[in-house]
């Protein structure tokens, strides 16, 4: 174990600077974007598909397209 020597800077125990909660600060915000970045593609993908049954509803009701009133 080093001791803390009089006039000497630095991190006395050896340790790389940014261990501790700052790095696991970093850590737990680039897992939450990554998750964040998910969720946005999976909501795109969801108002996309609700627009296609949507429009297909619609047709059905009006009797246009690929469901013609006869």
């Amino acid at each position: 174990m080093a001791q803390f020597k009089k006039g000497v800077s630095g991190n006395p125990k050896g340790r790389p600077k940014g261990t501790g909660s700052r790095q696991h600060a970093h850590k737990q915000k680039a897992h939450e974007d990554a998750v964040f970045a998910r969720l946005q593609l999976a909501l795109v993908e969801l108002d996309r598909w609700h627009a296609q049954r949507s429009k297909l509803i619609e047709e059905y009701v009006l009797g246009a397209g690929r469901f013609p009133l006869d």
